[in-house]
């Protein structure tokens, strides 16, 4: 388990996100946060909202960035193999 609240605990799990710079006009520009929702986002799907990372972040400038909401998919703060049944 993860506990963000002590500062002996040094466990850490990988976050799956999503990136696009394609447009992104460097510092000072916006940065363009998707929040997917509770579900796995998985490579072939990529980033969510085409029209904000092709259109959106075209017009603005924009960094474009996905995390995939932890507990779901990779990832995973308490591991895979957790059992909610302890």
């Amino acid at each position: 388990l993860v506990d963000h609240l002590s500062k002996d605990n040094s466990e850490r799990w990988k976050q799956r996100y999503y990136a696009s710079d394609t447009f992104f006009d460097g510092p000072g520009s916006p940065i363009f946060l998707i929040m997917g929702g509770e579900g796995a986002i998985e490579p072939s799907t990529g980033i969510y909202y085409p029209f904000i990372a092709n259109h959106l972040a075209k017009d603005f400038g924009a960094y474009v960035l996905q995390p995939e909401h932890r507990f779901y998919g990779e990832s995973q703060p308490m591991g895979s193999s957790f059992n909610f049944s302890n």
